[in-house]
């Protein structure tokens, strides 16, 4: 009977274990849930920031292109074509004082006839400066694009809000 009554506390602590390393597993689970559905959060927060403040500039009348002709910018790439880089791009495209020469997207599937889609992997042709339109990432993008070229890195934020 005591050899009985052993094996069940065993059995018991062993079940007790399993149960609380379960437990812990979930909540470091749970955690990383949160971690990334915060940096999203932000992610979208700054994607709403710069949207408002481009339908600022345009209610105001002043056209994108201003900053680049102001900082005397002629040609330039854009790094991302989601809609912020689609928006900048349809924008440019109708001015004469400009060129998109390419975009940069790491989706090397978009195609767009109207202007050169590369991965970044590739040569980067020189450009007067390159334009980074996913702003979440600008700091990481910045360092690899600094060691592959010579001109500036700004983001979209410098264009709509310096």
């Amino acid at each position: 009977m005591d050899k009985e009554k052993r094996a069940m506390v065993q059995l018991s602590a062993v079940v007790g274990c399993a149960a609380i390393l379960l437990m812990v597993r979930m909540l470091i689970t749970t955690r990383r849930t949160i971690d990334r559905l915060k940096d999203e959060l932000i992610k979208f927060h700054e994607f709403y920031d710069v949207l408002i403040k481009w339908v600022k500039v345009k209610t105001n009348t002043n056209k994108i292109e201003e900053y680049f002709v102001k900082h005397d910018y002629k040609t330039i790439a854009i790094y991302g074509f989601g809609d912020i880089g689609e928006c900048l791009f349809n924008e440019l495209s109708k001015s004469d004082q400009v060129e998109v020469k390419y975009v940069i997207d790491k989706n090397s599937l978009l195609s767009n006839s109207k202007v050169k889609v590369i991965t970044g992997d590739e040569y980067l042709e020189p450009v007067d400066v390159i334009v980074v339109t996913a702003i979440h990432y600008y700091n990481d993008i910045s360092d690899v694009l600094d060691k592959k070229v010579l001109c500036p890195i700004i983001s979209i934020e410098d264009v709509l809000f310096g």
